[in-house]
């Protein structure tokens, strides 16, 4: 029955659009009835009207609306005059604002990240075997996009040399960047100069010597990991209730909004890696039917980490994972139905605020992590291993496969600091003991 609090304009709209779908024998209908339907205004207008009489057909309509939006969004765009849209850069500058010649050697590296995943590798080619990933060539791209606002900031000529590194380094220590960021971001920043400059570049071989010196001084700062584990303790349990209230939250939103979405999106990217803690190179790559397989008792997981190259299996994720990953299917799927939504989001990207048809990126996984605890998703292989390591010192392993971490040195390093923790612990209890002798002798 309608809800009378509902005014005869609304009443109209709901009537007209029921209408249309008897006028073409629509039963179910789908993202592209509500585009073909009406204007991005009318549906905004219907939008609340079907939250309240007919629920199932909220989430292709969220799509439609979201869509259309984003057409309207770049044809405004397109006939703006002046100016950039979004925020202005302040650390760096926009990336068509770099030197033609850095831009050339920026699209070729990309170029060839290109090659090396598809097809069309030259195995006779000497380019190819040294091929930089595609986060480098990214990361060294905005490290440029920074050396450039540090040059003009100083009236300078936008170039690679010495003094134009020392600028940004300046520029970066001044924001409280520390030894090990910049230390990073240098060996990127070299990546690109052996590319642009050539193997005998003298600013690469000052860019390693560099490095080097940066390293030794992050071996003496406590990593940004270890102090918020000392000021700020999180566990697993705190992780996994902070997304399961998201998770309420959600549920409690209006239907058909971005908000709703939003939260159902941040509740599993706390809880995902909470279940499957792998890095943020994996988490955000995650397709559904590809990566994670929905399976009548809940989900799946099967991923080849990006980094070892190792194969991740679960045969079935912990329970407590299904209704955020069920969620993200559901919230869109005609009909509200989550065989109906699995099906038609096959091949997509689990993490997606338009039904699939861009995924999201790890950055944004980080910034959902920061922005509820203060750090990004990478600490909750620590808390495991904390974790593990509480409830039975002996049994590191157990941490290393749920990470996913079969890389022996890493394995190494986690078995040598849970060895030094032991002796530290039963070196403690021994001192213990033994004050407790000396005491009980000098009464006595």
């Amino acid at each position: 029955m309608p809800d009378l609090s509902f005014s005869n304009g609304d009443m109209k709209r709901y009537n007209d659009w029921k209408s249309y779908l008897r006028s073409n024998g629509i039963l179910i209908p789908q993202k592209e009835h509500f585009a073909n339907y009406a204007s991005l205004p009318t549906l905004c207008r219907l939008r609340p009207i079907l939250a309240v009489l007919e629920p199932e057909t909220i989430g292709p309509m969220r799509s439609a609306i979201s869509e259309l939006a984003a057409e309207k969004n770049a044809k405004r765009a397109s006939r703006a005059k002046g100016g950039k849209k979004g925020v202005v850069r302040q650390v760096s500058v926009e990336k068509d604002e770099l030197p033609s010649d850095w831009q050339a050697t920026i699209a070729r590296l990309y170029s060839e990240c290109e090659n090396q995943s598809g097809d069309s590798i030259d195995f006779d080619s000497e380019s190819d075997l040294s091929t930089l990933p595609w986060s480098t060539v990214r990361d060294a791209e905005y490290v440029l996009c920074m050396i450039a606002k540090a040059c003009i900031k100083r009236n300078t000529k936008v170039s690679l040399k010495s003094e134009t590194i020392a600028y940004w380094i300046q520029d970066a220590r001044d924001r409280g960047c520390g030894a090990r960021g910049l230390s990073c971001q240098i060996g990127k920043i070299r990546s690109f100069v052996l590319q642009h400059q050539g193997q005998k570049s003298k600013l690469a071989k000052k860019l390693s010597r560099l490095r080097k010196q940066y390293n030794g001084l992050a071996a003496k700062e406590p990593k940004r990991k270890a102090r918020l584990l000392l000021t700020n303790p999180n566990d697993i349990g705190k992780v996994l209730l902070r997304a399961e209230e998201l998770l309420d939250e959600a549920r409690g939103a209006p239907l058909g909004l971005f908000h709703r979405i939003k939260l159902f999106l941040d509740a599993a990217a706390l809880a995902l890696p909470i279940v499957a803690p792998l890095r943020i190179s994996d988490l955000h790559r995650l397709e559904v039917g590809v990566h994670l397989i929905r399976h009548s008792d809940g989900w799946e997981m099967d991923i080849e980490t990006q980094k070892t190259g190792d194969e991740y299996h679960r045969s079935l994720l912990w329970p407590e994972i299904t209704p955020f990953l069920d969620a993200l299917i559901m919230e869109d799927a005609p009909g509200r139905n989550i065989e109906a939504g699995y099906t038609a989001r096959i091949g997509t990207p689990i993490f997606s605020r338009d039904n699939g048809r861009t995924g999201l990126t790890g950055d944004w996984i980080s910034d959902v992590w920061f922005k509820h605890f203060g750090c990004g998703a990478h600490i909750v292989r620590t808390l495991w291993h904390e974790e593990v390591f509480d409830e039975n010192s002996s049994k590191t392993y157990i941490a290393l496969e749920l990470c996913g971490q079969k890389d022996p040195k890493t394995a190494n390093q986690y078995l040598v600091r849970d060895m030094r923790k032991r002796n530290f612990q039963k070196g403690k209890q021994l001192r213990s003991n033994y004050r407790k002798r000396v005491q009980a002798t000098s009464v006595s």
